[in-house]
């Protein structure tokens, strides 16, 4: 068996868990592009390159911080570990790629608070070979990775770009030869730019045919090696930051109300439910063509990963607090989950949003039902809930909860951190309420990661000690409860890895 030591001192690791198999996914080809952040940006080429050569150093080191050691005797024997980018932060904006969404908004004024767009991210489009490499001397069993949508198809033509088939090809039959199982995302906030100047992108049922379009040309071309398919990463988190505050592209958001931000455009109270129920659709298309299509010949598997926040309930013993939680649970969580496992939006969802939140038809909610051999998990953070104020105030994705959430009980934060916190037993609670509340589906806990500060010093930046505790708490947790909890007929999670849009 390969050998893998994991000491997180030298690179950033934003892993991932999933249930069946365990994987490990660091973010290491390049340092990526970070989006929206008063104190972090995006690290310079240079980052990256000190970033690279740190990654081989760490497997000579003796000893390890505060005791944070793990390796494969840790977990179950049929874990797999791995590590993952994203095509948006790491690729840059090398040979034949169109705009995305993210490159547009990137230059307007005030989202990035130093300027850095994701065309200088760390050029893994043509260092891959090098990660690789990496990859091969770490000893990691898969890779998870995006396609870069803005690249496989530059316009609306419907002619796929040759030149970028031809490098998603190679890296993945490098992959393959060493033996480094590819695990595909298609979509990660960065579908074409063009798609918004033609339609509203997403606002737009037209969205749906272009992204099965999409869909059907990687499936088709990489599907014979590619066994696992996430069709969208995040998109419950990326909603209502895109289409309720101006925090990702379009920043589209109601001007009644301060908090969102300042958006020239949009309406919070309709278009995030418009957005997700489109997602929802547009996955179902994917998933439908590729089970139709593509499943019984290549053998593979498809799911879609949603970002979940544990909401604890400020005093656990008031039905109030106990009923926001769960309020929380559903229009974050549960309004992209429920559809999938019942075939429509939570109930009290239905009751608050009322006429707002749109419809699936019979057939829609058949194949929303159909649509996934796995869920992927982004386990975070939590934090407490308790029930929002009785004031009037206008109707908004966010408003419509009626919660009032705080890192804080009687003074006391909900774990280490700033902005962000280390709450590792909100694994357990997610995995827990999985099995609950949809029936223990097949689950993959695809990220874990934690908001930290960087500063201008990358050597600081690589010393992460808080970091290296942070991800230490978080697997030694559910390295116990698997030992603890689960039978020997029980999936075990797989665990993987990615650095945050939202850092």
């Amino acid at each position: 068996m390969k050998q893998l030591r994991i000491h997180m001192a030298s690179f950033h690791l934003h892993p991932i868990l999933v249930f069946h198999y365990f994987i490990v996914l660091p973010c290491l080809a390049t340092v990526p592009f970070k989006f929206r952040s008063s104190t972090h940006s995006a690290l310079s080429q240079e980052a990256t390159r000190t970033t690279r050569s740190n990654i081989l150093k760490y497997q000579e080191l003796p000893d390890f911080p505060n005791g944070t050691y793990l390796d494969r005797s840790s977990f179950p024997s049929d874990f797999k570990f791995g590590t993952l980018t994203l095509a948006v932060k790491h690729e840059g904006n090398s040979s034949h790629k169109v705009e995305s969404i993210w490159d547009t908004y990137a230059l307007v004024d005030g989202v990035v608070l130093d300027g850095t767009t994701p065309a200088q991210g760390g050029d893994q489009y043509n260092r891959y070979p090098e990660d690789i490499e990496y990859m091969v001397a770490m000893g990691v069993d898969a890779f998870r990775f995006s396609l870069a949508w803005t690249r496989i198809f530059p316009d609306r033509s419907g002619e796929p770009n040759a030149e970028a088939i031809a490098h998603y090809n190679d890296m993945i039959d490098k992959l393959v030869a060493e033996g480094i199982e590819p695990h595909v995302t298609l979509w990660s906030e960065d579908h074409p730019q063009a798609l918004e100047d033609a339609y509203d992108g997403l606002l737009s049922p037209l969205f749906i045919d272009d992204f099965a379009t999409y869909a059907n040309v990687c499936f088709a071309e990489f599907g014979d090696r590619v066994k696992y398919w996430i069709t969208f990463d995040e998109p419950n988190d990326y909603v209502g930051l895109a289409y309720a505050s101006n925090q990702s592209p379009p920043g589209r958001c109601s001007s009644c109300d301060a908090k969102l931000g300042n958006c020239t455009k949009g309406n919070s109270s309709t278009e995030p439910y418009i957005v997700a129920h489109h997602i929802l659709l547009a996955h179902a298309a994917a998933a439908k063509l590729y089970k139709d299509q593509y499943q019984d010949s290549q053998e593979g598997y498809i799911g879609i990963s949603l970002w979940f926040k544990w909401y604890e309930p400020l005093n656990s013993t008031d039905e109030v607090d106990l009923a926001s939680a769960k309020q929380a649970q559903n229009f974050y969580f549960g309004w992209f989950m429920d559809p999938l496992a019942f075939g429509d939006y939570p109930e009290n969802m239905r009751t608050l949003v009322g006429a707002r939140l749109p419809t699936f038809t019979e057939q829609e909610a058949i194949y929303l039902r159909e649509s996934f051999d796995f869920v992927g998990i982004n386990v975070v953070t939590a934090s407490y809930v308790t029930s929002g104020t009785d004031e009037e105030s206008c109707p908004t994705y966010f408003n419509d909860m009626n919660i009032s959430i705080t890192a804080y009980r009687d003074g006391e934060a909900i774990g280490e951190g700033e902005n962000e916190y280390s709450v590792p037993w909100c694994i357990e609670k997610i995995v827990n309420y999985m099995r609950d509340v949809y029936g223990n589906p097949l689950v993959y806990i695809t990220e874990i990661g934690w908001g930290i500060s960087f500063t201008s010093d990358i050597q600081e930046n690589l010393n992460d000690t808080e970091r290296i505790q942070f991800y230490y708490s978080y697997l030694s947790t559910l390295s116990e409860a698997i030992r603890s909890s689960l039978s020997p007929n029980t999936p075990a999670p797989l665990l993987s890895g990615n650095l945050e849009l939202n850092g």
